[in-house]
């Protein structure tokens, strides 16, 4: 049974409940509900009847939509940026000043995560050997663009000494001004772009992932070279996953819970097992955040200032000499050369929240179509209605229902086609 029918089968339970505490069964009233129909049948003297008619259509609502539009996006910094983009100075370029909502600070920052998260992963095998002397595998807590990979062992991350996430709301224009700044650069690349619709007080789970099953234990033989591996049941969920529940107040402001989380597979690292069999290990960072925001329709939340920095080596050489002599101890030397590579990078959260409004949004509803509809078409007879009709117009021209006889364009006279001469001519004769 899927988690539908599991919370429309709840909801009619407690109706059903709060009915038959307004009834009286000795009397012989009773209710029934007929899932036939989606009816329920009441037995009741008619002042109670209306009084549950009434309680009935207080509760029986529908139920507002929420449309959820995101913007994950991926800002590689130069050294311009060293803690990240101002975004103080993007906003108020706009024309306006940033508001920030609860529980964040004046300043749109909130500093509630441990400066560093450092998760482990058991790498024992099923006897209890340590895997090359270590107790467990690291899980570097930092992170990089999606599916990004970096070669074993020629990498470190470490974060920014601040460590700030920036929390805040943006009216339309604050929005725009913020886009069309990220879009000037070059050194941004969306990574995803997702909109989803869901229920008041329900939860949207948004998932751009990858699965990777990591391996569990390996065991091996002492007798033969037989090496037994295990992986976990469950796939580890790599990418972008945001997590979002709206709540819509009285006064239709709403309240979201965000849950956005970003990680990346960043390299496989081999390891020994007793001196002579290796396994890999596969290392991934992981960030996430949890927080609540609350919003008016049509504003957009934003999450900045989760940065990362990757450090790598990179090995150069010059064409042709560096392939014959780069072997060569100390000659080789002087043919190439490595690099310590600095990549700084800062993901930003854009989520623009709407409430939909079936009524407003349908055009035959709408004041303007409905008021031309009754007035033209509407009790009108065919005389009514052709005087009534509106004009068409485009440029100058004019739909007319006047007939208007055409004739047709005779064939030209060859005769008619006369030489015109110049005034002076000098031509040679």
């Amino acid at each position: 049974e899927d988690e539908g029918s599991q919370s429309s089968d709840q909801n009619i339970t407690q109706l059903m409940k709060a009915i038959n505490s307004v009834i009286f069964p000795q009397s012989g009233e009773q209710a029934t509900f007929l899932p036939t129909v989606n009816s329920i049948v009441i037995t009741a003297i008619p002042a109670r009847v209306g009084a549950i008619k009434d309680m009935l259509a207080k509760i029986d609502k529908k139920t507002p939509q929420i449309m959820l539009e995101a913007k994950i996006v991926e800002v590689t910094l130069d050294r311009n940026d060293q803690f990240g983009i101002d975004w103080n100075a993007v906003v108020s370029a706009s024309g306006a000043n940033r508001p920030t909502t609860f529980p964040f600070r004046n300043d749109g920052t909130l500093n509630f995560l441990p400066s560093k998260q450092t998760n482990y992963y058991p790498a024992t095998t099923s006897d209890g050997t340590s895997l090359n002397g270590m107790s467990n595998f690291p899980i570097v807590d930092a992170f990089s663009a999606v599916g990004q990979r970096i070669n074993p062992g020629t990498f470190t991350t470490t974060l920014n000494a601040a460590n700030v996430f920036s929390f805040g709301s943006l009216n339309f224009s604050q929005f725009s001004a913020t886009l069309r700044m990220i879009d000037e650069r070059d050194d941004t690349k969306i990574l995803s772009s997702p909109r989803i619709t869901t229920l008041n007080n329900q939860p949207a789970v948004i998932k751009v992932i990858s699965n990777v099953f990591l391996q569990k234990q390996q065991t091996s033989t002492d007798t033969a070279s037989v090496v037994t591996v295990e992986f976990e049941k469950d796939p580890r969920e790599i990418g972008v996953i945001l997590k979002v529940t709206p709540h819509i107040n009285e006064v239709g402001e709403i309240m979201v819970n965000l849950n956005p989380q970003v990680s990346s597979e960043l390299a496989f690292e081999e390891l020994s097992v007793s001196g002579s069999t290796n396994t890999v290990a596969m290392t991934y960072n992981s960030r996430e955040a949890d927080t609540q925001v609350m919003v008016k329709d049509g504003e957009t939340i934003f999450i900045g200032g989760l940065i990362t920095e990757t450090k790598a080596k990179e090995d150069h050489k010059l064409p042709i000499l560096g392939d014959v002599f780069g072997g060569i101890p100390l000659v080789g030397e002087l043919f190439k050369y490595r690099q310590d590579n600095v990549d700084k990078t800062e993901v930003v959260f854009f989520i623009t929240v709407n409430i939909l409004d079936e009524d407003k949004e349908s055009i035959k509803k709408s004041e303007l179509h409905s008021r031309l509809y009754r007035e033209y078409y509407l009790d009108q007879t065919e005389d009514q209605k052709e005087k009534k009709r509106p004009a068409l117009k485009k440029g100058k021209l004019r739909s007319s229902r006047k007939k208007v006889e055409v004739k047709k364009m005779g064939t030209l006279d060859v005769e008619q086609n006369k030489e015109i001469k110049p005034i002076f001519d000098f031509r040679k004769r």
